[in-house]
């Protein structure tokens, strides 16, 4: 029988995983969330969009916290991925927010998305 060796540095979640949690829930560029986006057109599919992207706001936190207990390479690769996305986002934003009254119902809500995603950035 082998000897186990004791994990004594801190639990991290992987690169991968991150990666995945990222495309699934919170990537305003996949598909489904893109559609949300491109789908608002007026006030009414602004007001259905609005709980969708409320959603978000805690599933970006919980990204954060994760993305807080990875080794210094790993926070880099989720800056790297998230942060080439983020002009197509404000591009898609900057449409949304043109739309007469809607925008303002949608701009707390943006403006929460987007400081929340800067803070995955920095």
């Amino acid at each position: 029988m082998g000897r186990e060796r004791a994990h004594t540095g801190p639990k991290t979640a992987p690169i991968s995983s991150m990666a995945f949690i990222w495309e699934r829930s919170v990537n305003l560029s996949t598909d489904p969330q893109r559609d949300l986006l491109t789908g608002v057109k007026d006030v009414a599919s602004a007001e259905a969009a609005l709980p969708k992207l409320t959603e978000l706001l805690p599933k970006i936190d919980g990204i954060k916290s994760l993305t807080d207990k990875l080794p210094a390479v790993g926070k880099d690769s989720i800056k790297s991925m998230i942060g080439s996305q983020l002009g197509s986002l404000n591009d898609l934003i900057a449409k949304v927010t043109a739309i007469p009254v809607v925008g303002d119902k949608l701009k707390p809500v943006f403006d929460q998305l987007m400081a929340k995603f800067g803070g995955l950035v920095e």
